[in-house]
This record gives structure tokens, sequence and C-alpha cells, in this order.
């Protein structure tokens, strides 16, 4: 069918392709394109050149074919290690139950960076593609689509149908991005467990090699002083994510007032930033506090989302720092909660120091 995106282009009756997605090429590098069958097929093309303005990004695509797991969990579509920034995907649904199409409740998470709570954690594949009422018909616009629907038996009403769906998802505006790698799955159906069905997806996503991870730390509530009003307990939860998942214990504090703790490094590693995550209790929402680097304001994290039932969370925030910054053998973080709506809830915090190229990747929280 015919795409017309800010990426891509595609008019089924002239049989053009045309694709804007930046491919960096190293020296001795190519391009090739291949028709399935391999056959003899006549391609007419033509590619611009351009400067290039980073060193060490890659291009990097991930195709895969699978069958749904007929399990309670996600089944990943993308999956990376390194500094990463997701910014496409290509998805063909096919091979559903007879009038089914309850594989489309399946929710998107993604998780970044090693965490266990999902960033981004979906109501459904048609809302991901920014659909809706199970896709009636196909339709393309510039950030999302589904140009290809086939409805096969479409008798009475559908009733003997399968279907087939070709759908995609460009996120220029909202990269998903992975300093320590990126962990994107779908459930099949509400649960996970629909079967049969069948998944062809590609991933397109940048990788950049000159930031580098250099240590690691963890924070419990011990090693977190707490100023003001603050309380603590212990919580029996599951994480909201997978419906299997099982129940964990944790000790939480409830704080309105500021939360101390200092990050080791040395002047001589010039660390670029912190990338800092808190774990905290999603039975209140609202949770806001900002956040302080060597007294110097560097950022504000807020919660809206509130979830009683499944309580263990985590959010996330980037923090640059100045070259100064490590001079005296660590880095001093503040979190301020004293003017928040509701109460502040911690965990405990992990940090992650980065040198290298941290202006590569977007300095916020993504998506």
């Amino acid at each position: 069918g015919d795409v017309t995106s800010v990426v891509h282009y595609v008019d089924s009756k002239t049989h053009t392709l045309a694709t804007r997605l930046p491919i960096p090429l190293q020296a001795g590098e190519s391009i090739v394109i291949e028709t399935v069958d391999r056959g003899p097929t006549e391609f007419r093309y033509s590619v611009a050149t351009a400067p290039s303005t980073h060193s060490g990004v890659k291009l990097v695509t991930d195709y895969r074919e699978q069958m749904g797991p007929g399990t309670d969990s996600t089944m990943p579509f993308f999956e990376s290690k390194g500094p990463t920034q997701m910014v496409s995907m290509v998805e063909e649904i096919t091979d559903g139950k007879i009038a089914d199409r309850m594989y489309l409740e399946g929710d998107e998470m993604i998780r970044t960076d090693g965490m266990l709570y999902p960033l981004q954690l979906g109501t459904g594949t048609e809302d991901y593609f920014n659909g809706g009422w199970y896709f009636l018909g196909a339709h393309s616009n510039p950030m999302a689509g589904q140009p290809r629907f086939v409805v096969k038996d479409p008798s009475d009403g559908w009733s003997h149908a399968r279907f087939e769906h070709s759908l995609y998802r460009n996120h220029i505006a909202d990269p998903v991005v992975g300093r320590s790698g990126i962990r994107f799955g779908f459930e099949t159906g509400e649960f996970g467990d629909y079967t049969p069905i069948r998944y062809r997806t590609l991933v397109f996503a940048y990788a950049f090699s000159d930031l580098k991870p250099l240590n690691f730390y963890k924070m419990p509530l011990s090693e977190v002083e707490s100023s003001g009003e603050s309380a603590e307990a212990a919580v029996v939860s599951a994480v909201d994510a997978e419906h299997g998942q099982q129940v964990m214990t944790f000790q939480v504090r409830s704080t309105r007032g500021r939360s101390l703790f200092r990050v080791a490094c040395q002047a001589n590693q010039s660390p670029a930033g912190i990338f800092l995550t808190r774990s905290y209790d999603a039975m209140m929402g609202d949770q806001e506090g900002t956040v302080s680097v060597n007294g110097r304001l560097a950022g504000m994290m807020f919660e809206a989302y509130a979830n009683p039932h499944r309580r263990y969370a985590q959010d996330a925030i980037w923090l640059d720092l100045l070259p100064q910054d490590c001079t005296s053998g660590g880095v001093n973080i503040e979190v301020d909660s004293t003017g928040g709506h509701a109460a502040w809830t911690e965990v405990g915090y992990e940090a992650t120091l980065f040198t290298g190229g941290a202006s590569h990747l977007d300095s916020g929280r993504s998506p």
C-alpha cells in the first residue's frame, strides 16, 4: 500500500520506495538490496551522500520472525546492550484465530538501561501504532500507520475471517533512548498467552560506541541521608508489567524533605554525566522532586502515575556533569521534595557514570 511519512514514501502504482533514514557507513562498508527469493529483479536507485557528523555511530537493524509463546510473558522484538537510540519499527501480524483479533490487546513494554520496570508500559498494539477500534482499514500517517490490511473470508461480518496487518511506527519525535541497552517487547494478547499468532518485525536503531560506562553504584536506603519528616515500611508487591510476575518484599521510605547521597568519581576520569535511577513505591501519584548536583540544579523527576496494586516502580534521569564536578573525589546529589504535592518515596538509587559523547543521545528520558 501507499505510505507517506517523515521517513518513508511508497507509491504502489509506480512501485517506488524512497527513504530518508540516514545510514552511517564506515570505511569499506556497503549497502546491499536483496529480493526475498533472491531471483533476478530490476532495480533503479539513487543515493545521496552527506558528510559524517558523528564518529562511532552505526545503523543497527533487528529482524525477527516468531510465533506467540503461549505463556504470560512479552515476546522480544528488539534488544541491545550498549548506548542505543531506537527510531523505527515495521511489523506484520498473521495466522491468528478465526474471527478473533484479541492479539491486538498485547501491550508494548520498553525497558532501558537494565531497569526491571518498563519506562513505557502500553495499552495495546493498536494504540502503539496510533490506531483504534482494532484497525478497520488501511491508513498511513507521518509517524505511524497500517498501509496493508487483509481480511481473508470477510463473509458474514468477518465471522469466519482471518486477518493480516502490516504496521509501522517512526520514533522521530520520541526516540527510545538507552545508554546501557534497550529491551523492547510485546505481549501477544491481553496476558501474553494468545496463540497461534505469527509476528515479523524489523527494528531500526542507532548504536553509539563512544559513550562508555565508567562505574556503577547502588545506594540502598542506609546510604541515603534524609532530612525532614519521613517514615519507613515494608511493602509486598509485584512489578506492573508481565501478568505472570512474582511478588517481592522491599523497604520503602516516604518523605517530604531532602534526600542526599554521594557518588564517588575521580577527577582524572572526567565523566560526561550520571544516569540516575530511583526505585520507589507507586502507591501515590504526583511524586515530584528537584535534583541538584553539587548544589547546582540539574533537573526534575515527576511521576503522575499511581498504582496501588502493583507498587514497585522505577524512574530515571540523566544528569550532565561539569569537568570540575569530580575534583573532590565524588559528586553530591540532592533530591528536594519539599515543594511536592505528594510524599516522595524511595526504595533506593542506582547511578552509572559515563564518559564520552553524551551529546549524541537525547539528554532527556524517553519515552
